[in-house]
């Protein structure tokens, strides 16, 4: 199970990093940043590894004693299927109130944190949210060019609209331009080349702009404020920032960013996600017991194709759920009791027949299995 969660995680974080590592570059210090960016992610996919890899865990544990004939020394001491499920009951109990942690509290405040942490990247090198041909917005400018460097220092056709508390706007527009790195005693310092700046008053919001001032330049130097970003917004303007008590209490009376539908899918589908753990181990000791190698890595390909279509029914009617188009019953309570109810059928039907057990392989009824050693041999009751 260890290495199992290992793997899925080292996946899962290796396509994160190399998007984290494009958002960051330029920002200067990227072995600073990228861990712990990682670190808010990690809850994220923490809830999606560990019911995958209890899955594959004991699923693999428990063909490797079938390929050793243990669980047919098992079964011929007179223990049953429940003997297994009691053994691994405390394991999937721990997996349970683990994946409950996360999707409880570790997920929605590693997704805050992760948020804040843009946030805070973005004050001290606004130049890493900057893209060629994008308009820009931070606190109150804007910013556009043509074409950023690699390391977004140096940038082509720059348009920079900026506005003040009051009426105050400003324009600028230059050829050409690059971004000063400040120290301790100087800050951060934006230099435009061979440009136009334009100044007046009016309601930009509204459109109306009235021009005062207009003054072309060879060189124009602006310094950057410290706070362009301005200050973060608090932790629950999205759902999946609320932790599971939180949805609780506000499924009735949303607050008013949040609509009373989106509450209620977030809320059910962490729900179910934590409950539907406990199936795990049982579906994973029913394929197990499929005869031979070959079968072996059919079952686990079977199990893996199972628990991906469960995972993306789920997604399907969260967000139906979300759009108000079904209620949770349906969209989600519906695939858990499905899936709940076929994993345990199966389980049984496959340890009720003692004969055959779930195998794929086609058994003869006994005097039909003999016949072929009686032609050979003579009849059953020949002495020899």
């Amino acid at each position: 199970m260890g290495a199992t969660l290992g793997i899925i995680l080292a996946v899962l974080l290796l396509e994160r990093t190399s998007n984290v590592i494009n958002s960051l570059l330029g920002s200067g210090d990227l072995l600073t940043y990228v861990p712990l960016m990682l670190a808010f992610v990690l809850p994220q996919f923490a809830s999606v590894a560990l019911p995958f890899s209890l899955f594959f865990g004991v699923l693999m544990g428990m063909q490797r004693m079938e390929r050793d004939c243990e669980l047919v020394a098992i079964e011929g001491s007179g223990q049953g299927a429940h003997n297994l499920l009691a053994t691994l009951a405390l394991l999937t109990f721990v997996v349970v109130i683990l994946t409950a942690l996360s999707l409880s509290y570790l997920q929605p405040f590693g997704r805050y944190g992760r948020h804040l942490l843009v946030h805070s990247i973005s004050n001290l090198f606004f130049q890493t949210q900057l893209e060629s041909g994008v308009f820009t917005q931070f606190k109150n400018f804007t910013i556009f060019a043509s074409r950023f460097s690699r390391d977004k220092t140096h940038a082509e056709q720059v348009f920079i609209f900026s506005y003040e508390s009051g009426d105050k706007w400003e324009a600028v527009s230059a050829a050409s331009g690059s971004l000063v790195r400040g120290d301790a005693s100087r800050a951060r310092r934006l230099i435009l080349r061979d440009g136009n700046q334009i100044s007046g008053r009016g309601h930009a919001g509204q459109g109306q702009l009235e021009a005062e001032s207009v003054i072309s330049f060879d060189n124009f130097q602006a310094v950057i404020d410290p706070n362009l970003a301005g200050s973060f917004r608090a932790r629950g303007n999205d759902e999946r920032e609320l932790t599971l008590p939180e949805l609780w209490r506000l499924i009735e009376h949303p607050p008013p960013d949040l609509r009373r539908s989106e509450i209620r899918a977030e809320f059910h589908a962490r729900v179910v996600r934590i409950l539907s753990v406990i199936f795990m181990p049982v579906l994973a000791i029913y394929l197990a017991r499929w005869r031979g190698r070959l079968r072996g890595r059919y079952a686990t390909a079977c199990g893996l194709v199972f628990l991906i279509i469960f995972n993306q029914t789920l997604d399907f009617g969260e967000n139906l759920v979300e759009t108000s188009t079904t209620t949770p019953f349906i969209g989600l309570w519906l695939p858990f009791l499905v899936f709940g109810i076929l994993t345990v059928l199966v389980f049984c039907w496959g340890w009720l027949r003692v004969e055959s057990g779930p195998s794929f392989r086609l058994f003869l009824p006994p005097r039909r299995a003999m016949e072929p050693y009686a032609a050979d041999h003579g009849s059953r009751d020949d002495p020899i």
